[in-house]
Parts: C-alpha cells; sequence; structure tokens
C-alpha cells in the first residue's frame, strides 16, 4: 500500500517552492488550486466519518476523488513547470489506489480499519497541501509586497505637511531652547536596520476587508468612506514574521506592533498600533485609515496609530527610495524623551515625561542646517539627511531623544548607517516656524 502523505504533497511543495517566483498572473490559478485542496481535505473527512459510521461510501468517496482530481490539475498548471507534470501521474495513482481500499473496506469489514488509517493519512497530506498553500497565496507573490518598492509614487498630495520644502522657512524664535531640552550634544540614532524598524506592506490587489477591535475605539476608524467595515490584513500576518513591528508572527503582546497597509488600489493608507491576532480575530490598540488623495487631518484630539494623530508611513526611511532612488522628498518622523501637548499639523495631545513647558509639543518641525557638511557620509545617509535639510522632520511619538523612524530592509549596512547618524547631532538643527 503506498504511503499516501509524501506522494500527495509532492506536487503541492513543488508549487509552493515556485510561488515566490511565479508573476503575479499565476496568482488565480494558486488561489484555485488552495481551495480545491481545501475541498479534498474537506471531502476526506467526510469519507472518514462515513467509514466510521458504515455509511454509504458511494457519494463520500466521489466527492473525495473529485475534489482531489480538481486540486490534482490545477496544480499541475498553477505554473506549468515539467516537474509538476511529471508528478501529476503519480499522485492520481497513489489516490486511486488508496481510494480503492476504502471501497473494498465497504465490501470486506475486516479491511474497514485499514481504510480508515489510510484516510487518516490522506486527511493529514491534504490539510497540510492546504496550510502550505495559504502560505504561498498570501504573502508577496500574490499582490502583497512586504516592504516594497513604490516606483517613487508620492504619498499624500504635493502641498501636504510631509512633502513640502520648509527649507526657506524662517527660523522660530525659541529654537535655542527647544534644541537646547532634546539636546544639543545628543547624537542622533537611526532606528531602523537589517532586522528592525517598522515594516510596511503594499497591497496592490484586493485583500478581504477584516473587522478589528480597538481599545481607544471612539477615536478610531473601522471603515473607510463608502466602504465596509475592516482593514485589509494580509491573512500571512497570522503566522508569518515581519508583518506586523516586533517581528512576532500576529503581533504577539507586547512593543507597540504597529501594522502598515498601502492599498494602492482603493489609494488608501490603513495603520494601527498594537496589533494582535488572537486565534480567532485582529484587535489593536488603535486604527487610522488616510486617503492618500486627500490633506485631511484627524479630528481635533484624535489619535491615529501614532501618538501625535499623523500617519506613520509617510515619515518613513526607506530603502526603495534612499538606495534605490537615492532621494528622500518628504519629511522624517522622530521621537524625543518628552512633549507637551501638540501644534499643527498633529491632531493629539500625548503629553509625557519631566520637563514641564520646556516640553515640545507633537507636530513640531526642525530642520537640518544647510551648512551641515554631508561629503563624508555614505549616499544612503546623504539622501537622508539632504531630506532633512529641505523637508524637515516632524515630532511624531514619545520615546528616545533624537531617534528617526525607518523601515527595516537587509540592504542596510547598520554600522555604516549608524556611525553616519552618529556624526550628526542636535546642534545641527533649528526649529522652524
Amino acid at each position: 500500500m503506498p504511503r499516501l502523505p509524501r506522494r500527495a504533497l509532492g506536487p503541492v511543495l513543488v508549487v509552493a517552492a515556485l510561488a515566490a517566483t511565479s508573476p503575479a498572473e499565476d496568482c488565480t490559478d494558486l488561489d484555485a488550486t488552495a481551495a480545491a485542496v481545501r475541498a479534498a481535505a474537506d471531502a476526506i473527512g467526510a469519507a472518514r466519518s462515513g467509514v466510521v459510521a458504515r455509511a454509504d461510501l458511494v457519494p463520500l468517496l466521489a466527492g473525495a476523488h473529485g475534489a482531489i482530481d480538481a486540486a490534482d490539475v490545477l496544480a499541475s498548471t498553477a505554473a506549468n513547470p515539467a516537474e509538476l507534470v511529471a508528478m501529476r501521474t503519480t499522485l492520481r495513482d497513489s489516490l486511486a489506489t488508496g481510494l480503492r481500499a476504502v471501497g473494498r473496506a465497504e465490501l470486506h469489514p475486516t479491511r474497514r480499519r485499514k481504510a480508515r488509517k489510510m484516510l487518516v493519512r490522506a486527511a493529514r497530506a491534504v490539510a497540510k497541501a492546504a496550510e502550505l498553500l495559504d502560505r504561498v497565496t498570501a504573502p508577496a507573490a500574490c499582490g502583497v509586497t512586504l516592504n516594497g518598492a513604490l516606483g517613487g509614487e508620492q504619498i499624500f498630495p504635493a502641498d501636504n505637511w510631509w512633502n513640502v520644502d520648509v527649507s526657506a522657512r524662517p527660523v522660530a524664535a525659541n529654537s535655542d531652547a527647544v534644541i537646547d531640552f532634546i539636546g544639543r550634544n545628543t547624537r542622533f540614532h537611526a532606528d531602523f536596520g537589517t532586522d528592525f524598524g517598522i515594516p510596511y506592506v503594499v497591497v496592490d490587489s484586493a485583500q478581504p476587508l477584516t473587522p478589528l477591535t480597538f481599545l481607544y475605539d471612539d477615536e478610531s476608524d473601522h471603515a473607510a468612506p463608502g466602504s465596509a467595515p475592516g482593514y485589509p490584513i494580509p491573512p500571512a500576518a497570522k503566522t508569518t514574521p515581519g508583518f506586523i513591528e516586533g517581528g512576532v508572527a500576529g503581533g504577539g503582546s507586547s512593543g507597540d506592533r504597529h501594522l502598515l497597509l498601502v492599498d494602492r488600489g482603493r489609494n488608501l493608507l490603513f495603520e494601527t498600533y498594537a496589533t494582535r491576532w488572537n486565534g480567532t480575530a485582529w484587535s489593536a490598540g488603535s486604527g487610522a485609515i488616510f486617503d492618500l488623495s486627500s490633506n485631511a487631518r484627524r479630528p481635533e484630539g484624535w489619535t491615529s496609530a501614532d501618538a501625535a494623530g499623523l500617519a506613520i508611513f509617510p515619515g518613513l526611511v526607506r530603502a526603495d527610495e534612499a538606495i534605490d532612488a537615492g532621494e528622500i522628498r518628504h519629511a522624517l518622523r522622530f521621537t524625543v524623551r518628552a512633549t507637551q501637548g501638540y501644534v499643527y499639523p498633529a491632531s493629539h495631545d500625548a503629553t509625557h515625561g519631566a520637563g514641564g513647558a520646556s516640553r515640545p509639543p507633537l507636530g513640531l518641525r526642525v530642520r537640518m542646517k544647510a551648512s551641515v557638511d554631508l561629503s563624508a557620509m555614505s549616499a544612503p545617509a546623504r539622501a537622508v539627511f539632504t531630506a532633512m535639510k529641505k523637508y524637515g522632520l516632524i515630532l511624531a511619538d514619545n520615546g528616545s531623544d533624537w531617534y528617526v523612524t525607518g523601515a527595516l530592509d537587509p540592504r542596510w549596512d547598520d554600522e555604516r548607517m549608524h556611525d553616519d547618524f552618529a556624526r550628526v547631532t542636535g546642534d545641527d538643527f533649528e526649529v522652524v516656524e
């Protein structure tokens, strides 16, 4: 009697291995394959019940055979590689042998136990196949790209506060006092690298909208205008590390756990804080949905996924800009140890830490002085600091002084970026009006 699980899994494993490099147009076939494999699992489960109950197996076996055969055909045509086609016959033969054994069990009750064992093995194999296909159809190969490039696409309109040129704005009257409080001699820090930072997800094809519950429900968005409730969270975020800040699949239970979703089809940005999958549902501390074609602020007094009530994604240092394009055309996000109140464009007060009236407000904008020499910096660092001269930085949250937020990417040179940032101190900056 052949061992069904190993042979049944063969073609599915090949599909999984190919999925990472399959073009987007193959995703429809992979989705259909996954659906057929799940149907096969259901049919086998029903056949197992029939064997145990000594019921009529004819319709159950027909359903199992039909579902598995459909999965076999779809698997062999998903990407149409020669190896899949060659394995198709082996899979069909193995399944046929197993199903014949189940059929004989109906005529010979003494064989019922062996048939039941075979169905158990088949069920495990097909369930594993469904799991594998879920993994390869949900992530980047099918319309979802983790930390993906946006091809120079601008986030928010050109006159949005993240995108405006502030290089000619006057210096604020309290600039020296603010810089002194944050730390004139404190070195800057790149709060991103090869394995840390805030990840983001680029959604290029329609994803199902998943409802969430929020701790700060009255200041959170449940649905985009004119849309059903929910956020387009990829299923892979439940089981795959890297989608949510902190590197824990499903978010875990500690840390900021930001989830940033750039939905290009809807032209919307979905962001959540303290995001968590508990095994049955998604929840978050807060959530905000931004129309990327609009300059609308959050309602006065409302938070977002960030303390200042601002969007997080447009203020990230991203490798597709600093490394690939060599240019960043927007302001960047930074933190300090203590804040009090907020100013435009922020909308939320998260007063924190010691310092009284000396603490800067969320929404504060600082700019690198034009006189700072960048010639000794690496090319990616020059792109970052050049943006700081032209667009500045916006104070978005409480944290460590002069920490600049970015997205993790395996291409960052952590040591060099750390050294380049450490060349810069608070004295190289000024507050702008």
